[in-house]
């Protein structure tokens, strides 16, 4: 059965579907339209027999690209999901998706996960079955029981109240004294995306705030660590809290957010960061599209979008485009055993 995406992780994973006004084909969106077509065919010049993109751990974002990609060149062209996709990059895609399966032991067996790995990949096994994605790849399990037994290895690997300085974070494979906010990211939005086919992955984002508030400065940047002095905040950690306070559902006019957003504000760079591991440039860039295509003007009423504002000295706003409602379903078949294809 075919299931909705949330209003929210519908655009954050997919992007705004409904335009505030109709959108032309400019020379700049065209001049990315090609950039992206280039970066969809390098993928598919790179892709094995196996269906990995090369060695690592990004299989995940390789895949999201491709779902992701629009059918034109304006920015409000749709985007293709698998159902939009030909014959042969469906092929593809269900050849990746059987690899990631089959690869991460995660997905078949429901072993500790690796929160980069496993989480960009939930994200790709859940748009895939969002978007029409055939559920037996002839993987070891289908991706719907892969997609639930990741969501419960991401569950038991999550902070608790037993660490105060990562209750509702993530590290790299098992909970430690302080959340990383980058491994947190990836372990939340795979979650956030498997809400699509199983509703009780939202259950761990309920406690994930509770890690963010602890990562964030006293000028709204965010830390690599919660509760730690190791490194000034940075590009890429800020955008990526944005990203999780509102994945989390924490309102873009809540304080934290409006000073999250405040930050990106007043340190706002598009060709460079601030940030002690540079090799993050594009992790800031993808994490910050993703934040703020979701932190648009929520109409609540707030004391905090006044505070926020005397505190910050510029008056430069960050807006997105509105988003729109759907519902998620719960799955029933039990994890792990729940099936497997030919």
């Amino acid at each position: 059965m075919r299931r909705s995406l949330p209003a929210l992780l519908v655009v954050t994973l997919l992007g705004p579907l409904t335009p505030p006004e109709a959108a032309a084909q400019t020379p700049f969106a065209l001049r990315v339209h090609e950039s992206i077509e280039r970066a969809v065919q390098f993928f598919r010049d790179q892709q094995g027999p196996n269906g990995a993109f090369g060695n690592g751990e990004a299989q995940g974002l390789a895949v999201l690209c491709m779902l992701e990609k629009r059918a034109g060149a304006d920015f409000f062209a749709p985007h293709v999901g698998y159902d939009g996709m030909d014959e042969d990059d469906q092929d593809r895609i269900r050849i990746a998706v059987r690899n990631i399966i089959d690869n991460d032991t995660a997905f078949h067996q429901g072993a500790n996960p690796y929160s980069y790995g496993t989480g960009n990949k939930l994200m790709a096994l859940s748009l895939y079955a969002a978007t029409g994605g055939v559920d037996d790849v002839g993987a070891r399990v289908l991706v719907t029981t892969a997609i639930e037994n990741g969501v419960r290895a991401l569950q038991g690997t999550q902070g608790g109240a037993n660490f105060p300085c990562n209750d509702g974070g993530w590290n790299y494979r098992t909970p430690s004294a302080n959340a990383d906010l980058s491994t947190t990211q990836f372990a939340a939005a795979g979650l956030a995306a498997a809400v699509a086919i199983d509703e009780d992955a939202a259950l761990a984002l309920e406690r994930l705030p509770n890690a963010l508030d602890r990562n964030q400065a006293a000028d709204g940047g965010h830390l690599y660590t919660s509760c730690s002095n190791f490194h000034e905040p940075s590009h890429a950690m800020t955008a990526s809290g944005l990203w999780c306070y509102r994945i989390a559902g924490v309102p873009a006019s809540d304080e934290r957010v409006q000073n999250t957003l405040g930050w990106m504000r007043d340190h706002y760079e598009y060709n460079r960061q601030d940030n002690w591991w540079q090799h993050s440039f594009y992790y800031y860039l993808w994490a910050a599209a993703k934040g703020l295509a979701v932190s648009a003007d929520d109409g609540i009423s707030s004391s905090a979008l006044v505070s926020v504002m005397r505190r910050h000295s510029r008056s430069s706003e960050a807006t997105s485009p509105l988003t729109r409602t759907a519902s998620p379903r719960r799955r029933s078949e039990p994890p792990v055993g729940g099936g497997r294809g030919g």
